[in-house]
């Protein structure tokens, strides 16, 4: 662990750590454990121990957003 994370920021990861730790043991609840792990991601982030998680786009939605920006599509506008 970093010595330089105050000691509640220490016992709060750890905290949650424990509580990630058995929530993946049990795998009863699967919607808990996934906001348990993002919390977990999110708090090592905060500290400065992982990088932010990088999302990707969905290429329908690079598709729609390419046609919607300005000069973007076909030049079938109305002739004056």
């Amino acid at each position: 662990m970093r010595p330089e994370l105050a000691r509640a920021v220490r016992a709060n990861l750890r905290a949650l750590a424990r509580r990630l730790d058995v929530a993946e043991r049990r795998l009863d609840d699967l919607e808990a454990l996934g906001h348990l792990s993002h919390e977990f991601a999110e708090q090592l982030t905060a500290c400065g121990i992982a990088v932010p998680a990088v999302k990707t786009a969905d290429t329908w939605d690079q598709l729609l957003a390419e046609l919607a920006r300005p000069g973007a599509g076909g030049g079938d506008r109305p002739q004056p």
